[in-house]
């Protein structure tokens, strides 16, 4: 957000959006021949990256995101539309 010119006090207003965020991932391991279900595996994602979706802001912070993706891929053409992105190479 700084490269973009928020500062001190706006820039805090995007902070609890973008850390300490955890996604929740339930599999279920099923056996599908004998269409049993065995266990379920379930934990906590701690991401990194990207933006959260669902929020009053989240599409104008994933446009954010991805603003500089064009000028970093060099080998390939982007078509970027809302929050598709292709990649077109030979």
């Amino acid at each position: 957000m700084n490269s973009f010119g928020v500062r001190r006090n706006i820039n805090s207003w995007f902070e609890p959006h973008l850390t300490d965020r955890k996604q929740f991932v339930e599999i279920n391991e099923s056996d599908h021949i004998n269409l049993r279900q065995d266990k379920y595996l379930s934990y906590y994602i701690i991401l990194t990256h990207g933006v959260p979706k669902g929020l009053a802001l989240g599409s104008h912070l994933f446009l954010i995101y991805i603003n500089d993706l064009p000028l970093n891929v060099k080998e390939a053409e982007l078509v970027l539309f809302v929050a598709d992105t292709n990649l077109l190479t030979i």
